[in-house]
């Protein structure tokens, strides 16, 4: 079935038809649920998703046990198993590839485009009062293969080999199920994606016909099986098996195998695991060459001859593998990492004598070159934002034979929106872009100084993002250089981006309050105006300077006065200086003048109201920072501060008896003004 999301997986299954041979485990079809829309069959999503990730992990629960495993020659496999009556699912990390509902055994199909993939089953258990419980991922082996061969094979009496892929370091084992023999055992290699190469030698007699059974058995006893692959003798017209004498790698990556073949041979063909055909060698004087393309590395790929009657020959096998890591082979060493603004990358190495080297991505190339001086490369832009490695050739007198160890590359240094020429208004200038997480971005103006560093954070596929902001305030211009340098000391460098301003006049300083000639509240009024991004601002009188300010990057800016102004007239003097130092001026007159309080109110207790208690509380608003007085004729009954916000409270001083009052509350504001209010009350 077509696959879907890990995380919204639509409950779906189609027909599964399995034939697994012995046992219980022989249904002629296993079907799923089957009453789901047609647009969940195909693999989309539906409302009904299902988040695997919610679900509790139970350590109790056991995992599913698996009954048979078996794979076909053309990549598909197919898993089966107990789950205790419990759902299983099939994992390719995230992205669900079938799933079986609860109800009896499991059938789980993988395709012949999953069989690369890491696959992991998942079993859910549903208890009786609906909830669900999961196990945690189990790995299955990594699919088992076998190069060259279809379900019939030809062979020459005397040994065959054979060969393919499984788990890295698993055990691989012939038997012949018409005999029960073992014809032999092999152990696959251990390699950096898991995934190793194995080869055996059968040894075929003369007029017998054989089944062969590969089964592999992975270091923690997990297994997998691949069956009835069918050897019958070759006719006697059958051209001998080619012989391969050496596999070589070339500068861009390719292999070039060589060797000989019989005199009835016409024809020598390349052909991948699948049986189709990659390339017809050059046939020579001394026997054949073979160019195959790099896309093979880390396969299995078969020689067969064939004769003018087109009968071919037994398969020889021919394994892909990466050349092996030689710590006497010197360590590529680099000088500089360029980066350019459409995303190519310029490499330029020491001289080291090494033959060759290869650009790298993971185990493919890039590219390569001879070198034995100082080097440098260009990575193609659609290259460069992945992660690229460079290791030196080893020479064994014959051809490329080994690698240094790997040296990586910073990941793409990115600088979204530039171009290497480039306009700005002067102030500050916002800056964000891409690079290897955890690395730190700096930029320098033409003359070294820094105008940020910023870190990357976040982190996809080990690339991060960045924001920073330079305060790029001269009208001169500027070249600027982008510096990423990684966690662990590696540089990359994007420089001489040049950066134009748009203008080159200085905006005059403009004061808009307080307006010229206008009026202004004290002590410290604000002053606010327009100005050159950048510049700073001086209100100053003859002797003092009254505050100062900095124009943002709109061309704005506001300050408050840095010391108290009396009430009275004033004539100041603003100043702006800008970047490069130009200055205008712009006259500050206005008068302070004295600001109106807030009257006093008395809110309780209320006009010829009624209140209870001896000392009873008075509340109100007024202005704040003032005094407030309640009193009589002859004595001060209470005194409140009046607060912030404008409100005031106090409750009296002295005992008041049962009686009508007629007193008066006083507010005294900061600068001696003064405001009265009646208080009448009784109390009962």
């Amino acid at each position: 079935m077509a696959s879907t999301s890990f995380r919204s997986a639509a409950v779906v299954c189609g027909v599964l038809t399995a034939s697994l041979g012995f046992g219980l485990l022989t249904p002629a079809v296993a079907t799923a649920a089957t009453t789901a829309p047609a647009a969940a069959a195909a693999g989309t999503s539906t409302d009904a998703g299902y988040d695997l990730d919610s679900i509790t992990v139970d350590p109790a629960l056991s995992a599913p046990r698996f009954l048979q495993d078996w794979s076909t020659l053309h990549g598909a496999r197919i898993v089966a198993g107990d789950a205790g009556g419990d759902a299983v699912w099939l994992l390719a990390g995230d992205e669900v590839l079938d799933h079986e509902p609860a109800g009896g055994a499991f059938f789980l199909n993988v395709q012949d485009r999953h069989k690369d993939l890491g696959l992991e089953v998942i079993r859910v258990h549903t208890a009786a009062d609906g909830s669900q419980t999961r196990t945690e991922r189990v790995a299955l082996p990594h699919m088992l293969t076998v190069s060259g061969l279809g379900t019939g094979n030809a062979f020459t009496p005397g040994t065959t080999t054979i060969s393919g892929t499984a788990t890295a370091g698993a055990t691989v084992v012939a038997t012949d199920a018409l005999s029960g023999a073992t014809l032999f055992t092999a152990t696959a290699t251990r390699t950096r994606d898991g995934v190793g190469t194995w080869s055996g030698d059968a040894r075929f007699a003369a007029g017998t016909d054989y089944s062969v059974t590969l089964t592999q058995t992975t270091t923690d006893g997990r297994t997998n099986a691949l069956r009835s692959i069918g050897f019958s003798p070759a006719k006697a017209d059958t051209p001998a098996a080619p012989t391969l004498e050496t596999t070589e790698r070339r500068l861009d990556g390719s292999f070039v195998l060589t060797g000989q073949h019989d005199d009835t041979t016409s024809s020598v063909f390349v052909e991948d695991a699948a049986g189709n055909r990659i390339v017809r060698a050059t046939l020579t004087a001394t026997g054949f060459v073979a160019r195959v393309p790099q896309e093979y590395l880390g396969s299995t790929v078969s020689l067969i001859s064939q004769n003018e009657a087109e009968v071919s020959s037994p398969r020889t096998a021919a394994p892909l593998a990466q050349l092996p890591t030689d710590a006497s082979v010197p360590k590529p060493t680099l000088r500089s990492v360029y980066v350019h603004t459409d995303g190519r990358v310029q490499v330029v190495g020491e001289p080291d004598g090494a033959p060759g080297l290869w650009i790298l991505d993971g185990d493919r190339v890039i590219d390569g070159m001879a070198h034995n001086d100082l080097w440098s490369y260009v990575i193609r832009a659609q290259d460069a934002g992945k992660q690229l490695e460079i290791a030196n050739l080893g020479f064994d007198g014959q051809g490329f034979s080994s690698l240094s160890e790997r040296v990586a590359l910073p990941r793409l240094l990115q600088v979204d929106g530039i171009k290497d020429e480039n306009t700005y208004t002067p102030g500050a200038r916002a800056f964000e872009g891409t690079a290897e997480a955890g690395a730190t971005i700096t930029a320098t103006d033409q003359s070294g100084r820094e105008l940020f560093t910023t870190p990357v954070t976040g982190a996809r596929s080990g690339v991060g993002t960045w924001k920073a902001s330079a305060d790029l305030t001269s009208t001169a211009g500027y070249d600027v250089t982008f510096t990423q340098t990684t966690a662990d000391g590696r540089t990359s460098v994007m420089r001489n981006i040049a950066f134009t301003s748009e203008d080159d006049s200085v905006a005059p300083i403009v004061v808009e309050t307080p307006a010229m000639n206008g009026t202004a509240t004290g002590p410290r009024p604000t002053f606010t105006g327009t100005g050159q991004a950048g510049a700073t601002i001086e209100i100053r009188g003859t002797t003092r300077v009254v505050t100062t300010a900095k124009v943002e990057s709109n061309g704005t800016w506001s300050a408050a006065s840095n010391i108290d102004l009396a009430r009275g007239s004033y004539a100041l003097t603003a100043k702006q200086t800008a970047p490069g130092n130009a200055t205008t001026e712009a006259p500050v007159h206005f008068t302070i003048a004295a600001a109106a309080a807030a009257p006093i109110e008395v809110t309780s207790p209320e006009m010829n109201g009624t209140t209870t208690g001896a000392r009873p509380t008075f509340t109100g608003t007024g202005q704040a920072g003032a005094t407030i007085e309640i009193r009589g004729t002859t004595r001060v009954v209470t005194t409140a501060k009046v607060e912030s916000n404008g409100t005031w409270s106090a409750a009296s001083n002295i005992d008041l008896a049962r009686g009508s009052y007629a007193l008066t509350a006083k507010q005294t504001a900061p600068g001696n003004a003064t405001t009265e209010a009646p208080v009448r009350f009784t109390i009962n």
